[in-house]
């Protein structure tokens, strides 16, 4: 539509935005945008960006219409620890945010980067490329200790093990609580190119299915878990230690939202149906290694949960939640909905009133962007019950 193009196009004129520079932040949690270009297809479609980034705040531009039928925008504004822009390469994303993660594991630490995002998105193939430098830099730093990779998906509330052809998997707690994967398979791994090929092999079996939303979309969660294992001295081999330091990688399934399932078969609604029941018990484990109160959380909530409870619990923990999102128009909705779960999960600045770094302020600017900020903060309340993702 030409005229929110030029409605998006005014204000982007107007309200040219400051951009920080990226630094690694040292904190437990962090929460990291990445918005992808316009894509060919929706460029023949004559899509709008409809997103303006600048670090470390994201504005969407929601085309709406008055009751006269006047067109019209709903800026809603974000604000998270890293906004990427089309600007921003994968080296600068993987700088600002895995590399620390990686560095971590090394020193004994548990990682866990999580990618979220509704599908199209770019998720794939961010990830893709982000778990290659991550590969590169774990082993290599490793030294001369043992290495593992295991790779599973959470399906539907089951656990299958994609490194042995999919075979179910049994999960148990010790009375310590120690989570137990029963029989999942751990590869051992010497190379780069030695860990990608085991992981493409099982990215082969992952379950997907047709939706409205994408052609294949991932119906599971898949997780890559790297271990890194001691080689000291001791009479023992790596299977008989526990891991000194560990980094995941969870590709989380393809997010959709309730109105967009009403055409979907009944096994698809029942599988969204259990992807946001995870999704909703991750939230909260996030939020509450964020507020230091993991022994009042329950992680048999969901088993993607359950799977990653030595990350939430252990002393050394690092988490990052990267969320892509798709600056086409059409897909404005998916876009609000993935932010709003990725503001949810850290309240550094969930709710707060935003005032947006413009390259020329002006007062009736600012205080127009408080307005739609507290505007905004009222629809997030009630989120503890109901939540639709």
């Amino acid at each position: 539509d030409t005229d929110y193009l030029e409605l998006i196009a005014d204000w982007k004129e107007k309200n040219r935005l400051r951009r920080s520079p990226h630094t690694v932040i040292d904190e437990k949690i962090i929460v990291a945008i990445r918005k992808r270009p316009l894509n060919s297809s929706e460029m023949g479609r004559h899509e709008q960006d409809s997103i303006s980034c600048a670090n470390p705040f994201v504005v969407v531009h929601e085309p709406k219409e008055s009751v006269s039928k006047q067109k019209d925008l709903n800026n809603v504004p974000f604000r998270f620890d890293h906004v990427f822009g089309t600007e921003s390469t994968t080296d600068e994303v993987y700088d600002s945010v895995c590399a620390p993660l990686v560095n971590f594991a090394v020193k004994g630490g548990y990682a866990s980067c999580f990618a979220y995002g509704q599908t199209g998105s770019g998720k794939t193939y961010t990830m893709g490329q982000l778990q290659k430098m991550a590969i590169k830099d774990l082993i290599a730093l490793a030294g001369d200790d043992v290495v593992t990779v295991s790779f599973i998906e959470i399906y539907s509330g089951r656990i299958h093990d994609l490194l042995n052809e999919s075979a179910r998997l049994e999960i148990l707690e010790d009375a310590k609580g120690k989570v137990v994967i029963v029989g999942m398979l751990k590869e051992p791994v010497t190379s780069p190119e030695e860990a990608m090929e085991v992981i493409e092999t099982g990215a082969g079996l992952r379950k997907t299915s047709k939706t409205d939303a994408n052609s294949e979309s991932s119906r599971s969660h898949a997780i890559v878990q790297f271990m890194i294992h001691s080689q000291k001295d001791d009479g023992l081999g790596w299977e008989d230690k526990k891991a000194r330091g560990v980094l995941s990688i969870i590709d989380l399934a393809g997010s959709e939202r309730g109105q967009d399932t009403k055409s979907h078969t009944r096994q698809l609604r029942t599988e969204g149906a259990e992807i946001n029941k995870s999704l909703l018990a991750l939230k909260e484990c996030i939020r509450s290694l964020q507020q230091k109160e993991t022994s009042a959380v329950s992680f048999r909530g969901s088993k993607l949960t359950q799977v990653m409870k030595a990350s939430f619990v252990e002393k050394k923990v690092r988490t990052v939640m990267i969320v892509t999102v798709s600056p086409a128009s059409d897909s404005t909705n998916h876009t609000i909905s993935s932010l709003r779960y990725a503001d949810r999960i850290k309240d550094k600045y969930h709710k707060k009133t935003l005032v947006l770094p413009l390259l020329k302020e002006g007062e009736e600017q600012i205080q127009e962007y408080r307005k739609q900020s507290e505007s905004t903060a009222l629809e997030f309340k009630g989120d503890e019950e109901g939540e639709k993702f």
